[in-house]
C-alpha cells in the first residue's frame, strides 16, 4: 500500500469537519505518538472539501484537495487568519538589506506557471512537496495491505456403503425318468396239443423264473456359481475453486 493523506479534525477550528492532509504537509513524532500538520493555516482549512468515510475519493475530489494546498495565497495571508497547527522548524525573520548594497531595479519577480495535471497523466511523484516522505519528518512508516491466502482442507462429506440382499424366486426344471415293469402274457403256441419226449416235460412247482426290475429317480439339488462381479472403487475429481475478494 502507499500512503497518500492524513485524516485531520479540524474541531478545533471548524467543529465537525474532517478534511485530507497530504502526508508530505505532516511531521510524525514517534516519541510523543503525535501527528503535525505542517503550515496548515485555517484559510485552507475552511477552502478544503469536507471528507466522511461515505464519500467516494476519486481524481476529481483529490484535485479540489491539491489545489488548495498548491495554492499559495492561503499560505500568505493575515497573521490572525495564517495560525498553522505545527511548523517543522521556528520561522526565521528575514535578514535586512544594508543600505550600502544597491537595488537592483530592473529585477522582475516571476511566478513559476502551476504545471497542469489531467487524469490520465497524473503521478503522485509530480508533487514531493505534497506527497514526498523523507526521513526527518516521518522517520519509518509501516504500510500495511491485504492479500488473499488460498488453502484448502480435507473433510469428511459423506461415505458409501455397498451391500447385497438376495433375492428368491422358484424355479422348475424337469427331468425324464425310466421305470421297468414285468407284463406277464399267456399265448397259445403254434404247436400247441403236440406231443413232447418223455422226460422233457419239467412239473416241478416254485420259481421258475426271476426278473430285476429297474427304475430311475430323479436327484434335484441346488449349487451356487458366479453370476457376475461388482468392483467399487473411488476415482478422485479435480476442479479449480476461483474466488473473489476486495483487499486494501
Amino acid at each position: 500500500g502507499h500512503l497518500r493523506y492524513l485524516i485531520v479534525d479540524l474541531g478545533f477550528w471548524i467543529f465537525g469537519k474532517k478534511v485530507l492532509l497530504p502526508v508530505g504537509r505532516s511531521r510524525i513524532d514517534y516519541g510523543a505518538g503525535r501527528v503535525y500538520a505542517i503550515g496548515m493555516t485555517r484559510d485552507q482549512a475552511e477552502n478544503l472539501p469536507e471528507f466522511n468515510d461515505r464519500l467516494a475519493v476519486d481524481y476529481d475530489y483529490e484535485e479540489r484537495v491539491r489545489g488548495v494546498y498548491r495554492n499559495p495565497s492561503y499560505a500568505n495571508t493575515s497573521a490572525d487568519r495564517s495560525t498553522s497547527l505545527e511548523t517543522s522548524t521556528p520561522l526565521e525573520s528575514r535578514t535586512p538589506l544594508e543600505a550600502s548594497t544597491p537595488l537592483d531595479t530592473s529585477y522582475k519577480t516571476t511566478t513559476p506557471a502551476t504545471p497542469t495535471y489531467t487524469r490520465d497523466t497524473y503521478n503522485y511523484e509530480q508533487e514531493p512537496a505534497l506527497f514526498g516522505i523523507n526521513e526527518q519528518d516521518h522517520q519509518t512508516l509501516r504500510l500495511y495491505e491485504e492479500r488473499l491466502i488460498a488453502n484448502k482442507r480435507r473433510q469428511k462429506t459423506g461415505e458409501v456403503a455397498v451391500g447385497k440382499h438376495v433375492e428368491t424366486e422358484t424355479a422348475r426344471v424337469a427331468v425324464p425318468v425310466e421305470r421297468e415293469r414285468v407284463v406277464i402274457e399267456r399265448v397259445t403256441p403254434d404247436d400247441a396239443g403236440r406231443s413232447v419226449a418223455p422226460g422233457t416235460a419239467d412239473f416241478r412247482e416254485g420259481e421258475v423264473a426271476r426278473v430285476e426290475l429297474h427304475e430311475e429317480t430323479p436327484d434335484i439339488r441346488k449349487e451356487a456359481f458366479v453370476r457376475e462381479e461388482v468392483r467399487v472403487q473411488k476415482v478422485v475429481e479435480h476442479e479449480t475453486v476461483e474466488a473473489q475478494e476486495k483487499i486494501r
